[in-house]
């Protein structure tokens, strides 16, 4: 018998918090006139845009950008950010980690010039001002540090195959791929043994057909489940 279950892995559990989403640009405004917080470290992005983004995290190669992310999906991995390069030629700028200034204007992305982001690699970004009317947002944690806490779906799912089948069965889950569990007897399951496989999938790859499950998760631990029998 083969059961499938869908964790949808978009529901924050112990993940990083945001600032409200901007869609203005203009520093001297709080409420709207850029993203961030120059008290924190930014640890998550998005753009709700057609356009391309994306980040370098604190600490990489300076070549060692992410992938290009567009449409609102974040960025982050509960890593510290330090760089954001947005395509396109509309203008944006950044400021550090308890900057007093805002930095010079960005148009473009160009990663291989350091006036080619928002940012500056070596030291944490905390706010980004972008210039084209669409909405974005900054994450952050609330203790900053280089720690996995992100709602990233790479990072939730982990977590959440943490909380049902223990710890070393994560970080296995990939996009695309179809992956199986360890679930033998060394990893001590309580409810007894049987095969497991995960893939993640994008949320336009999801339909949910029939009853629901429901998990109710508290400190990384399930305190409600239901298996939609």
């Amino acid at each position: 018998m083969f059961i499938t279950i869908f964790f949808l892995s978009f529901i924050k559990i112990n993940s990083e918090k945001w600032w409200p989403h901007v869609n203005g640009y203009d520093l001297n405004d709080v409420n709207d006139g850029f993203a961030g917080s120059s008290h924190v470290p930014a640890v998550d992005f998005y753009l709700c845009s057609e356009r391309n983004y994306r980040v370098h995290y604190l600490g990489d190669d300076p070549m060692n950008w992410s992938k290009n992310f567009s449409n609102c999906d974040p960025v982050g991995i509960g890593r510290i950010i330090d760089g954001i390069c947005l395509y396109g030629p509309k203008s944006y700028k950044g400021r550090l980690h308890h900057g007093v200034n805002w930095m010079g204007v960005i148009k473009g992305c160009n990663i291989d010039e350091k006036d080619g982001f928002a940012g500056k690699l070596g030291s944490p970004l905390a706010c980004i001002a972008i210039n084209g009317k669409e909405y974005y947002r900054i994450g952050y944690l609330p203790v900053a540090a280089n720690i996995i806490v992100s709602s990233n779906p790479k990072n939730a799912s982990d977590r959440i195959v943490n909380a049902l089948f223990g710890e070393k069965v994560i970080n296995i889950a990939n996009y695309d791929e179809i992956n199986e569990l360890d679930l033998s007897a060394d990893n001590n399951i309580k409810f007894g043994l049987f095969k497991a496989y995960i893939k993640l999938l994008n949320t336009n790859e999801i339909n949910l057909d029939g009853s629901e499950i429901k998990l109710i998760f508290g400190k990384e631990l399930i305190k409600f489940n239901y298996w939609g029998i």
